[in-house]
């Protein structure tokens, strides 16, 4: 995954992300109904889905991929690979498509 620096001096952000950063540190989260009836009729796995979907809502912003590297420099990566428990002990990088990560995990 590339990983591309902010250049803080020219970002037009600056102030603001140094504002909520360093005075308000602050979260985001979202409480949601879904109907899942689909989901279930079809033997999906709901936590999978999810993760698949959500991944592919935070690539399609750039702002969701933002991070520091192991140097503590803001930056933003190209794409996230979130991971998942497949088995209860073992990680598995989630794959690009769904029902091959369904898959895996039965």
């Amino acid at each position: 995954m590339k990983f591309t620096l902010i250049d803080m001096n020219n970002w037009d952000r600056k102030e603001y992300f140094e504002h909520y950063y360093q005075n308000i540190p602050c979260t985001y989260s979202m409480s949601v109904k879904l109907d899942i009836t689909s989901l279930k009729q079809q033997g999906k796995h709901l936590y999978s889905t999810l993760l698949f979907f959500l991944t592919q809502i935070i690539n399609q912003h750039r702002e969701f991929r933002f991070s520091f590297d192991n140097q503590g420099r803001l930056g933003y990566f190209d794409e996230m690979l979130p991971n998942a428990v497949c088995d209860g002990f073992h990680v598995c990088r989630l794959v690009q498509k769904l029902q091959d990560f369904i898959n895996s995990l039965r």
